[in-house]
């Protein structure tokens, strides 16, 4: 199989630029981290942005992985929709969650992206 790294980029870029810009919007967000009451075994607030990078490399490259599968255009749209939508609540999990400190609807909006993210 032959990689197409022009394809492969940009299937890269577009979640980084997802995080990095909902990153951007909540900077204030480890300000709010720490004051959380959390549980013992809860990671330090240094590692999420390292994971969070990763994982986004990765769903770029699965998009990819996607877009070169072969399948059919409407297997590969309807695919492409679903994470799209998963990357648009992805987006703004974190603005509800930290900048807007709506809990409740926050917690409603992650029972959703995580529907999503199972459909994905």
């Amino acid at each position: 199989m032959k990689i197409n790294y022009k394809l492969l980029t940009i299937c890269i870029i577009i979640p980084l630029a997802v995080g990095a810009l909902s990153g951007f919007i909540s900077s204030g967000a480890m300000d709010s981290f720490r004051t959380l009451n959390k549980p013992p075994l809860s990671p330090p607030g240094f590692l999420f942005p390292i994971v969070w990078t990763i994982l986004y490399i990765l769903m770029g490259i699965a998009s990819y992985l996607v877009l070169t599968s072969g399948q059919s255009k409407t297997k590969i749209k309807d695919a492409m929709f679903t994470y799209g939508l998963q990357l648009f609540f992805n987006f703004f999990w974190s603005i509800i969650f930290f900048n807007l400190e709506w809990y409740m609807f926050a917690f409603v909006w992650l029972v959703v992206l995580w529907v999503l993210i199972f459909n994905t």
